[in-house]
C-alpha cells in the first residue's frame, strides 16, 4: 500500500512503514527530513503506547518503522451502534490531546476496531502541540469524515466522551473554524 509519505509492507506478521524518497527534493535534505519524520512518528507512538492502543514498535531504522500487525478492521468498515463505543472513542482522543499530541489525520481509516478494542494507527502527520486550534482541527477532520460516511450523529457521542480541561475552548474553536471561508458548509 502506498501513501503520500510512505509505503506499507506486510512481512512475517509485521508491518513496515517505509518513508519514500521524494525525487523533487535535494537528496541530502530528503534524507534528513525522512529520518526526522520517522523518528518523530516513532517517538509519538512510543509515548502513546502507555496511554491508548497503538501498534507496538519492534524496530526503528533510518526511514522504516517496523511494528506489530494489528488484527482489526478500520472503523470505516465497521458499523458500530453501541453509543458507549463512540463515547469511549472520544475519551481516548482526549487522552491523546491531553498529552499534547495531535494525530494530524484522525480518520476512520486510522482508527482500528476489534470487538470493543480501539487502536490508533498512522501517526505520520502527527506532532506535539498544546494549541486549542490544533486539537480542534484534529476533531474537525474526524467530524468531516463521519459526515461523509453519513454517521455525523456519532460525532456528538464522541464529544460527550471527550473529557479534557480545555474542552469548551476547543468546541468554541471548532465553531470558529467551521465559520471560516474554506470550511464553511452549505446549509441544506
Amino acid at each position: 500500500m502506498k501513501g503520500a509519505e510512505a509505503i506499507i509492507i506486510e512481512e512475517d506478521g509485521k508491518i513496515i512503514k517505509r518513508r519514500i524518497e521524494k525525487p523533487y527534493r535535494d537528496k541530502k535534505f530528503d534524507e534528513w527530513i525522512r529520518k526526522k519524520r520517522t523518528k518523530r512518528e516513532a517517538k509519538i507512538i512510543k509515548k502513546l503506547s502507555n496511554i491508548v492502543n497503538v501498534p507496538k514498535i519492534i524496530e526503528v531504522k533510518d526511514f522504516d518503522i517496523v511494528m506489530e500487525k494489528i488484527k482489526a478492521k478500520p472503523l470505516k468498515e465497521v458499523n458500530v451502534k453501541d453509543e458507549n463505543f463512540w463515547k469511549n472513542l472520544g475519551f481516548l482522543i482526549s487522552k491523546i490531546h491531553e498529552n499534547q499530541i495531535i494525530h494530524g489525520d484522525l480518520t476512520t481509516k486510522n482508527i482500528l476496531v476489534d470487538k470493543n478494542n480501539i487502536y490508533f494507527i498512522d501517526f505520520g502527520l502527527s506532532f506535539f502541540s498544546s494549541k486549542v486550534e490544533d486539537k480542534a482541527m484534529d476533531l474537525i477532520v474526524l467530524k468531516d469524515i463521519l459526515t461523509l460516511e453519513k454517521r455525523e450523529d456519532k460525532f456528538n457521542l464522541i464529544l460527550e466522551g471527550y473529557k479534557i480541561k480545555d474542552k469548551e475552548k476547543i468546541l468554541k474553536r471548532i465553531e470558529e473554524i467551521e465559520r471560516r471561508g474554506r470550511y464553511k458548509r452549505k446549509k441544506s
